[in-house]
């Protein structure tokens, strides 16, 4: 009696190897896909997660981590697609729906990022990361008080948090505020004395309040810390310009060409210092790129026209 189920013992065995063979494998790919991600060599973390959806296609954590190293590539597109995925396969992940939103976001569905961020909050409350990411998302909709209101709770779960201090700033400067942005950009840099980003908006804020030597000071130390700040030149070069020290100005918005060769405003700027300088040919050029740049830029067809009238002028 005993000898005839041993067929079927033996088959139910058979049946189950595979999928302990297959845990163990996914295991190892999880292992190897984090490593490679770990060196910076994406490509390869995501040939490697891709093959453990090959081997488990319900399997969630593999499309999240698919999903990661694709934004590492900025390969925006196919990472919402990953992340898509991965909320359906686990509804209930909070650090999957935030993944979503931070994705979405690269690619401005902003209204989509809100909810993924919501959910993501809904299903993790103290997620102080999430409340600072919808913050940002708020704000580049428009919806400042929502936005501050997300900021003070990412700091309320977390009071180190530099870029939610950086960030309410940016609202807050939006809203006119200058007194509470600077405050806020202080107590960004009191808790990362090498954020670049912070010094920047921080001497752009007092640039605004018209406190020059303090702006400069500031946007230098942007610039101590990250030599390569397009932002943080050209918000020297107004400051400069406003203290009417123009060949410096220009020597600023040089430098922010120089690091990012698309900076229409630069240009315009530039252009504008050379014409009060009287050196009309080079602000017509420096304007002319600004439009080449930016084909509707009202202020450099403005500046233009205006510099081209003052050359006619001078040559008749």
């Amino acid at each position: 009696m005993l000898t005839r189920f041993l067929p079927l013992l033996v088959t139910l065995s058979l049946l189950a190897t595979p999928q302990i063979a297959v845990a163990q494998s996914v295991e190892q790919l999880y292992q190897q896909g984090n490593a490679a991600g770990e060196a910076g060599n994406f490509s390869e973390a995501e040939r490697i997660f891709r093959r453990a959806i090959e081997l488990n296609p319900n399997d969630g954590t593999a499309y999240r981590r698919l999903c990661d190293v694709l934004d590492d590539q900025n390969k925006i597109d196919e990472a919402v697609t990953a992340c898509r995925q991965a909320v359906q396969l686990n509804s209930n992940d909070a650090g999957t729906y935030f993944l979503l939103g931070y994705v979405l976001a690269k690619q401005k569905k902003l209204d989509e990022a809100i909810v993924a961020y919501r959910k993501a909050i809904q299903l993790n409350p103290n997620n102080a990361d999430a409340y600072s990411n919808l913050g940002t998302a708020l704000a580049q909709q428009g919806k400042l008080d929502q936005a501050i209101a997300a900021f003070q709770k990412a700091i309320q779960l977390n009071p180190n948090n530099a870029y939610a201090y950086n960030n309410l700033g940016n609202v807050l400067k939006e809203q006119g505020k200058l007194d509470q942005a600077i405050a806020a950009y202080q107590k960004a840099i009191q808790l990362n004395p090498n954020f670049a980003l912070a010094y920047n908006n921080l001497g752009a804020a007092l640039s605004d309040q018209g406190k020059l030597d303090e702006a400069l000071a500031a946007l230098r130390k942007a610039l101590e810390l990250d030599p390569n700040y397009a932002v943080a030149y050209y918000n020297l070069g107004v400051t400069l310009g406003i203290q009417k020290q123009l060949d410096q100005a220009i020597a600023a918005y040089r430098k922010a060409i120089q690091f990012d060769p698309n900076y229409a405003l630069a240009y315009n700027n530039m252009g504008a210092a050379l014409a009060q300088q009287g050196k009309l040919d080079e602000a017509i050029a420096a304007l002319q790129t600004a439009l080449q740049i930016n084909h509707n830029f009202v202020q450099a067809q403005d500046n233009l026209r205006a510099v081209q009238l003052m050359r006619s002028t001078q040559r008749n």
